[in-house]
């Protein structure tokens, strides 16, 4: 809010106008609005163009004073704002260094010497007889994630599912629909562990 984009940096209040400096957009915004208003005369409707005392709002120094940046302050907010960008990259690159989360996925390793790369697979069609049809029932199903706390201090309880009781019947189109966040994508992801 404090970058000057949303609300005008001269009318924010003083006890937090400070909060401006630590807005890395406050920055690119100077940057933008000093290279597009400073000395620039915009189409004013009354004759005399700039020499004309009532075209003063139509002055690009004008805006950029209303807007409270200084002008031809482009060099300067570029340079900060590459500072920011270089300074979060920073910070993530230390953050996933010293915090690094280990992610396991399940696989089944075929040992056989078939040829499975692309167009080379054989398909085919089961009988009836040969299918194996199985509905899968959960009752009351959840799954509870232990990850470690804020910088990696203690320990969090995460309930990812609270309870799920649903049948998926053979043969019949199953759909899990639900908000982000849900847990659509973590129930299958169980079910292939546990199956695997």
């Amino acid at each position: 809010m404090a970058c000057g984009f949303f609300i005008q940096a001269n009318t924010i209040p003083v006890y937090v106008k400070w909060t401006k400096y630590i807005s890395y957009n406050w920055y690119s915004l100077g940057a933008l609005m000093a290279n597009e208003f400073t000395d620039s005369f915009y189409d004013c409707p009354l004759e005399g163009g700039p020499a004309n005392p009532g075209c003063f709002e139509y002055h690009g120094n004008y805006v950029l004073r209303l807007l409270n940046f200084p002008r031809g302050w482009i060099r300067t907010q570029l340079s900060i704002a590459v500072a920011w960008f270089c300074g979060f990259y920073i910070a993530a690159g230390l953050l996933y260094q010293f915090f690094a989360v280990d992610i396991n996925i399940p696989s089944v390793k075929i040992d056989d010497d078939k040829d499975r790369s692309a167009e080379n697979e054989i398909l085919y069609t089961a009988e009836d007889s040969q299918k194996h049809r199985i509905d899968v029932v959960l009752d009351n199903y959840k799954l509870t994630l232990n990850k470690h706390g804020l910088f990696g201090i203690g320990k969090l309880e995460v309930e990812i599912l609270k309870g799920v009781s649903t049948r998926f019947e053979s043969g019949k189109l199953n759909v899990i629909m639900g908000p982000s966040g849900s847990g659509k994508v973590s129930d299958p992801i169980v079910f292939i562990w546990r199956a695997s």
